[in-house]
């Protein structure tokens, strides 16, 4: 089907400026809370063999190794292989890498050309998906170990009614002063806060310093502040 936005046609009972043409090439994205997640992935159609054998839409997870290449065709050209879950240390433990190292790794400045760090604005949809990815993986951590983190401390009746969800049906994942972000974690920060002007008093200084990386600093020199 073909899809054709015309500014001089719109329903009678619609506001006027509904249905006008776009004014910007901004993009921007909605988070709204309460909603369930939506899969993060790509839809592909394959191309059909002498057989017919393949049809319909496949969808290709964030965490294939196909769906950085197919996303960010620009940045690689030759498919190289992105982000996945079967990326093996090459040490004795048997770990994979996680979201976060692989992509620390793939953001690495070195000597020569890297594609990705000169991809500008694109560059920088590729940082925010490689975050969303890394904060993901997190969260699926924590989710399917509920068990390891002690969660059945924190889910009596009275967490519940503090929290207001004592008749809210589902299961209750809970977030450890661990996460980033979380409402413990920044609970923790408020009572180190708090602990640190109890003992030495309220603050009256915010003082700042920001450093060159390129300046030439011997090694036995001390910046004090």
């Amino acid at each position: 089907m073909s899809l054709e936005l015309l500014a001089d046609r719109r329903p009678t009972n619609e506001h006027r400026g509904r249905y006008n043409l776009p004014t910007t090439n901004e993009e921007i994205a909605i988070l709204i809370p309460g909603e369930t997640r939506a899969a993060h992935s790509v839809v592909v159609q394959p191309r059909a063999g002498a057989d017919r054998s393949i049809t319909g839409l496949q969808l290709i997870p964030e965490t294939h190794r196909s769906w950085d290449p197919l996303q960010y065709v620009l940045l690689f050209p030759y498919g190289t292989e992105g982000f996945h879950l079967d990326i093996d240390k090459q040490v004795t433990n048997n770990k994979s890498v996680s979201a976060m190292e692989y992509y620390c790794y793939r953001l690495m400045q070195r000597d020569g050309l890297n594609v990705v760090l000169r991809g500008c604005r694109l560059f920088q949809q590729y940082v925010v998906d490689a975050c969303a990815k890394i904060e993901l993986q997190r969260l699926n951590f924590i989710r399917y170990n509920q068990s390891n983190l002690r969660s059945e401390i924190y889910s009596g009746v009275a967490d519940a009614v503090l929290a207001n969800d004592a008749d809210r049906a589902g299961r209750r994942i809970v977030l450890p002063a661990s996460f980033t972000g979380g409402s413990r974690y920044m609970h923790r920060l408020f009572q180190d806060a708090m602990a640190i002007v109890r003992r030495y008093g309220k603050p009256h200084l915010f003082v700042t310093f920001t450093c060159n990386v390129q300046w030439a600093v011997a090694r036995d020199s001390v910046v004090t502040v």
